[in-house]
């Protein structure tokens, strides 16, 4: 605490203690008689001028730091006299409560630094580590200091104070600024510009799906909806996923990021791919098959394999399946299918099995045939979900899903050599579909 006599008149300044948000001034006539009653109480700056004071009286004073929990003890007394001419003026002492920024990370570039507080005039300089920087004034409560990248290259902390010059000033209590360590160099953030096909029909066959983008590793992986797929690194712009056929499964709109693993990596931002409905081309067709008078115990009627209705897997109901036995016979091939009026374009066939007998009811091999000029060709790149077994597994109404490159014709049918001493066939629901 500091007291200057002036012109019947005694400057009061002085540092509070941490956590201070208003101060109590004590005085008394008496060296070590200030009491408990303050003077004046409630002072919200660190400063305070008694005026009215008699010409050559000495007065003492304490002064005391209070919150709303407790007040400190007095501080050192001091004293002073009222002069009846004023002495010359006196700088106040300098507060500093906060900078900005209060950190920065070790190696950055020079900046500008903030500190606020209080009784700061225009000669009043930022100080770090106790070496003044080039500082502005910017009112009473506000400095700002250039700090170059020289004072941050290093992790650690440094002092920051303001000073202020004779007469009176002094340095204010120190904030701290935290430099911290550099973070070590990390992986990049990946990037998707593009995906190729950006879309698939549903109930499609696996695929192979290409990621256009940047910032890709060899540890980068594709996710859909989240969960990692099995990945190929191209290049740091492409990456080749392969996708299972129940990713498309489902119409929808699915979510694919990438991600690469840390130091520093993370997930892309994410790109749609839409997933759109079959076409279901079952409707528009004739029911076509070799034999259409049975002699069997399911339905006389071809409708029973596109009505819709597909019995759950282990069921005997011979009435929801149409099989071709007509009598014990040798035959080498038996099939059964769909014909339209105009050409159309054909991708995939969901086949459901009907019942199995001791002497037949399955195909011994099975594969797709397309109608094209009058002629039967078989469809390529054939795939079969599940395996389909070609023997009488005991397992009646299974679905299976196959799964074909995209082909043009007039007619379509499930062709093959029928199973069983009585070489006959069971299908309890036939659709076809088109991209």
């Amino acid at each position: 605490m500091q007291a200057t006599g002036a012109s019947q008149a005694i400057s009061l300044s002085w540092t509070g203690p941490a956590g201070a948000s208003t101060y109590n001034v004590h005085r008394s006539l008496t060296a070590g008689a200030q009491g408990t009653t303050p003077h004046r109480s409630g002072l919200a700056s660190p400063s305070f001028t008694d005026s009215g004071l008699a010409v050559g009286t000495t007065y003492f004073y304490t002064v005391t730091g209070t919150n709303s929990l407790t007040e400190s003890a007095q501080s050192a007394e001091v004293s002073a006299a009222a002069s009846s001419t004023p002495p010359p003026a006196s700088n106040p002492m300098p507060v500093l409560s906060s900078l900005a920024p209060a950190s920065a990370t070790a190696g950055g570039a020079t900046f500008t630094l903030m500190a606020t507080g209080a009784n700061l005039i225009t000669t009043s300089k930022i100080s770090w580590n106790g070496a003044e920087r080039p500082t502005t004034y910017d009112g009473q409560t506000q400095l700002s200091a250039t700090i170059p990248a020289s004072d941050v290259q290093a992790a650690g902390t440094a002092q920051v104070s303001v000073a202020t010059p004779t007469p009176g000033g002094g340095t204010s209590a120190p904030q701290t600024f935290t430099v911290s360590a550099a973070p070590a160099p990390g992986n990049p953030l990946p990037g998707i510009s593009s995906l190729v096909p950006a879309s698939a029909t549903a109930g499609g066959a696996g695929l192979v799906l290409t990621v256009n983008g940047s910032n890709f590793l060899t540890g980068s992986r594709v996710r859909w909806n989240g969960t990692d797929r099995t990945t190929t690194f191209v290049s740091a712009n492409q990456l080749v996923a392969t996708l299972a056929a129940a990713d498309t499964a489902t119409p929808g709109t699915a979510q694919v990021t990438v991600f690469t693993p840390a130091p520093g990596g993370g997930t892309s931002s994410l790109q749609n791919f839409t997933v759109a409905a079959a076409q279901n081309l079952t409707a528009l067709a004739t029911i076509i098959a070799k034999i259409t008078a049975p002699l069997g115990g399911g339905s006389r009627n071809l409708e029973v394999i596109r009505n819709g209705v597909m019995p759950p897997l282990g069921s005997t109901d011979s009435l929801a399946q149409y099989d071709t036995y007509d009598g014990p016979n040798a035959a080498t091939d038996d099939w059964i299918g769909y014909q339209y009026a105009a050409a159309q374009t054909l991708n995939r066939v969901v086949f459901q099995e009907g019942r199995h007998y001791a002497d037949g009811g399955w195909f011994r091999n099975m594969t797709v045939q397309v109608r094209q000029a009058g002629s039967w060709v078989n469809v390529q790149r054939l795939a079969v979900t599940p395996a389909y077994p070609g023997v009488n597994n005991a397992t009646t109404f299974e679905t299976y899903t196959l799964q074909f490159d995209a082909i043009t014709g007039d007619a379509i049918r499930l062709y093959g050599a029928p199973g069983g001493s009585a070489a006959f066939i069971s299908v309890g629901e036939l659709q076809v579909f088109g991209p």
